[in-house]
């Protein structure tokens, strides 16, 4: 698997990505697949422009495309920060759930946004969507907020649970003395 930055030549997978969005029933955002071609327009446009403000991370691997992770520079009239990343979409086809791409796809993002000079990122979420708590978004209930930092160290954090986890036999023991089995296991969001 290979994830890169997404440029124009990947609408095709872009908006097979988006059509498989909306093949999934979900309340919030509706009527997705009537907005099909709009996002798919919007997205081009978007990639286009110059400066760049809008950055799409694509996971595929030989055969097809696998998620994408959407977010764009915004700028705040009221209050701090006045720059941040927002997070618009991040989608997995359902085969590679819980495969980690959602996080390794964060994480580019992540540190393309701190290499652009950001240090907050913000994403909207359902009631019932608790995925982006794993990335350290907290404060409000449908609109979160979380230092960039924070994101790559929870993810950095997740990382090292993992390995500890799955163990490689060579530099440690599968299940480290300080964290005693069945403790701080990955609660399977991703």
């Amino acid at each position: 698997m290979t994830i890169r930055l997404a440029t124009l030549n990947d609408l095709p997978a872009i908006r097979a990505l988006w059509r498989a969005f909306a093949d999934e029933p979900r309340p919030y955002p509706a009527n997705i697949l009537a907005s099909l071609d709009t996002f798919t327009r919007d997205v081009a446009v978007a990639l286009a422009q110059s400066p760049a403000t809008v950055f799409c991370f694509l996971a595929e691997d030989e055969l097809r495309p696998l998620g994408f992770f959407l977010y764009e520079i915004q700028t705040r009239v009221y209050g701090e920060p006045h720059r941040f990343g927002f997070v618009h979409y991040a989608y997995v086809v359902p085969d590679h759930r819980r495969e980690g791409i959602v996080a390794r796809l964060a994480e580019l993002c992540a540190e393309h946004a701190l290499a652009q000079g950001l240090e907050v990122c913000e994403a909207t979420h359902t009631m019932d969507q608790h995925v982006w708590d794993t990335f350290g978004f907290t404060d409000f209930e449908t609109r979160a907020t979380a230092p960039i930092a924070k994101v790559l160290q929870t993810l950095d954090h997740r990382r090292a649970r993992k390995v500890v986890e799955k163990g490689n036999g060579f530099d440690h023991d599968p299940v480290s003395p300080e964290q005693p089995e069945g403790k701080g296991k990955d609660d399977g969001l991703l």
